[in-house]
């Protein structure tokens, strides 16, 4: 009998890779991600497979259409599942508490993957502050 694989995503920004992985099934233990909009759009998503997972997708269609807050779907999953994400930006000040969380949720299980997307280019905050080196090097290379 085969064990069920599982994965830590770092910087999962909405969760695409994890959903790829997901489709594969491969279970989910962490994502660690420091934009507060991405976190909710991963725990939604996470929400979401859980419930089907559960056969209460009824319940994701009652927030889709506006029937329920994200709060009150929250509450109909394991608190568990809603901690999975954790809002965080990775860095040495941080590290002790991640990893302290992380080791929580893995709870004895096997962590078989740490998986890692690269910043979304249209999106991404991360290197918006620097000057544009192309530009740079066209000037004055």
């Amino acid at each position: 009998m085969s064990r069920e694989l599982n994965f830590l995503d770092l910087f999962p920004s909405a969760g695409e890779l994890s959903e790829g992985f997901i489709q594969a099934g491969v279970n989910p233990v962490a994502h660690v991600e420091s934009d507060q909009a991405a976190c909710f759009t991963l725990r939604t998503r996470m929400a979401y497979h859980w419930l089907q997972e559960h056969g209460r997708t009824k319940l994701y269609a009652d927030y889709l259409n506006g029937n329920i807050s994200r709060s009150k779907l929250y509450e109909h999953v394991p608190e568990q599942v809603i901690k999975s994400v954790i809002n965080a930006k990775i860095g040495v000040g941080t590290l002790s508490d991640i990893f302290r969380q992380v080791n929580a949720l893995v709870d004895n299980r096997a962590l078989d993957l740490i998986v890692g997307d690269p910043p979304c280019q249209a999106y991404s905050i991360v290197g918006r502050s620097r000057a544009d080196l192309s530009q740079t090097c066209r000037l004055h290379g």
